[in-house]
């Protein structure tokens, strides 16, 4: 089988789209299948698979770390392309930009259209300049009708899946957690582990991993810990990632 799978996000940021669509590529791979990436730009980085194909960018205003591409563009720059591949199945990581490329190109060629439901879009409505009542409600109105164009709607949860169906969509819906490879996360030395960080070998240690930005609600966090600091002085929070509220 050939997949093609369209992302406005992947390597070399890290985050959850991208970790779970370079897992998604490997795993593919691994099984005998062939795994088309389709993904911004990104200046000076080379890629782990030479099934990438990148699409030319510009940087993003409101998040510097983020690549757009143009639809319009993409979608007669990748036509031959695509033909070429004779893609079997395409994979749709976002409801715009990219997505909306899969969307036509599956349309086009008469391809089921696969699209994974990440995370809740209205949520990054801060992102838009523009008045975020309406932003967040164009997000879910977009994302809903772009899942009931879909031939299926992969949601990593329960939860996800929940929220699908709450905001209108009416497709098939299957929930699909995002793989983990154990081998990166098998247990170490504590103590060793705790030394090198400087923190004490009896402490109470709360951990957060993940992009430090405003829709990742790290500030509720913050206040939340407070009170724990309080019950548990020797309680020590750790944030590993980065973003603009670092």
């Amino acid at each position: 089988m050939r997949v093609g799978i369209f992302t406005n996000n992947y390597l070399p940021t890290l985050g959850g789209v991208p970790l779970s669509i370079e897992t998604l590529r490997i795993g593919l791979e691994r099984s005998g299948h062939r795994a088309y990436v389709f993904a911004p730009r990104v200046p000076g980085f080379s890629d782990p698979s030479p099934h990438v194909i990148r699409i030319p960018s510009f940087r993003a205003p409101t998040y510097p770390n983020f690549f757009v591409s143009l639809p319009v563009y993409v979608y007669s720059r990748l036509l031959p392309v695509v033909r070429e591949l004779n893609l079997d199945i395409f994979h749709a990581h976002h409801p715009f930009l990219l997505g909306q490329t899969a969307r036509r190109l599956a349309f086009t060629f008469k391809r089921p259209l696969v699209f994974t439901y990440h995370t809740r879009y209205e949520s990054y409505a801060h992102y838009v300049p523009f008045l975020q009542a309406i932003v967040r409600r164009k997000a879910i109105q977009w994302s809903t009708r772009f899942s009931n164009r879909s031939d299926l709607i992969v949601a990593p949860s329960p939860g996800a899946s929940r929220v699908l169906r709450q905001q209108g969509v009416t497709g098939r819906v299957e929930v699909i957690p995002t793989g983990v490879d154990l081998t990166r996360f098998a247990p170490g030395d504590k103590r060793s582990a705790r030394s090198a960080l400087g923190l004490p070998s009896d402490a109470t240690i709360l951990l957060y991993v993940g992009r430090l930005d405003r829709e990742k609600s790290v500030g509720f966090l913050l206040q939340a810990f407070q009170r724990v600091g309080a019950e548990m002085p020797s309680a020590h929070l750790l944030l590993v990632g980065h973003g603009k509220a670092e």
